[in-house]
């Protein structure tokens, strides 16, 4: 892996640019440029992807695949989607838009003979394992919706022996709220894969930027703390 990565996430609802607390979709801060002017706009910053989320296709409440492709069509920078992608004719519908990666979730736990496909289809480098842990450090599923009774620490050897090379590791417990990451949750995680890994949630500065790359882990994955002007990528 090229050094740490600085990941942008552009999440979309009902066509718009949303920050969700906690995964919660009752609790939406809306932003004020189009999901097309923002992937322009970090096209032109310091990060090293974009990370595309469909809400709606998460929550299984339709999609937003035209919005989808046009952040891929604009964007300057590789781009990953995540949200939804629950079969193999998902993740390669995704891939057709011209999406450089898939990331799924959900799939992994419920229908794992969907991920070997990808996995061989596509290749490792084309798909990422995303998992979502919980305050009680417990992987949920569906939207944060469901825990499956898998802490993360197994859950981390299970995607890698099932072949994934990157893995993003949310906390669902911060995600949205600015509080910081839980140095607790990821001191957890072994060396010997954090540079696999990807953080998200609860990121709010620099200096947990800094925190991330001190711990050895292989980037960050950042929402609300760009969009609210804390971290600067120019």
């Amino acid at each position: 892996m090229n050094g740490f990565q600085r990941i942008v996430s552009i999440d979309i609802m009902g066509g718009r640019v949303v920050r969700l607390e906690k995964g919660k979709p009752d609790r939406p801060t809306y932003y004020s440029l189009t999901p097309r002017e923002y992937a322009i706009f970090f096209s032109n910053s310091l990060c090293d992807r974009l990370h595309i989320v469909d809400l709606d296709a998460a929550l299984g409440r339709g999609d937003n695949r035209p919005v989808v492709r046009e952040i891929i069509s604009v964007s300057g920078k590789p781009t990953q989607v995540a949200g939804g992608i629950r079969s193999f004719e998902r993740a390669e519908e995704i891939l057709g838009l011209g999406a450089g990666r898939v990331v799924v979730s959900s799939v992994i736990f419920t229908a794992v003979d969907e991920v070997s496909r990808m996995l061989d289809e596509f290749g490792p480098e084309r798909v990422i394992a995303a998992l979502d842990v919980g305050e009680d450090g417990n992987i949920t599923i569906h939207g944060w919706r469901s825990a499956i009774g898998l802490d993360l620490i197994k859950a981390i050897k299970y995607v890698t022996d099932l072949g994934f090379r990157e893995i993003i590791v949310t906390d669902t417990s911060r995600d949205g709220t600015l509080m910081g990451v839980s140095q607790a949750t990821l001191g957890k995680i072994p060396g010997d894969v954090r540079e696999r890994v990807f953080v998200a949630g609860g990121v709010s500065s620099e200096d947990d930027v800094r925190l991330l790359m001190a711990m050895g882990f292989g980037g960050v994955v950042l929402g609300k703390a760009v969009y609210e002007g804390r971290i600067k990528l120019r």
